[in-house]
């Protein structure tokens, strides 16, 4: 799958990454859009709090359910 991956400051790229195992209670989602907040500005422009290799930026997310676990009742 493709992300937005920081690697230090004024470093951003979109990189190929592993997808997510499924695990039996959750679900993958397809995301069709993803928005930009301010704390992600203030990362790429100054760097993480917590030091980190790299970090995928980007939590505003929407998108539709492509798979769930076998143990999920709640989403099709």
């Amino acid at each position: 799958m493709k992300a937005a991956v920081f690697r230090g400051p004024g470093q951003l790229a979109v990189e190929e990454i592993p997808c997510p195992a499924l695990p039996p209670n959750g679900l993958i989602l397809k995301v069709e859009a993803c928005g930009v907040r301010g704390s992600d500005l203030r990362t790429l422009q100054h760097g993480m709090r917590f030091e980190k290799e790299w970090q995928v930026l980007g939590h505003e997310i929407a998108g539709v359910v492509a798979e769930v676990g076998k143990e999920v009742r709640d989403f099709q």
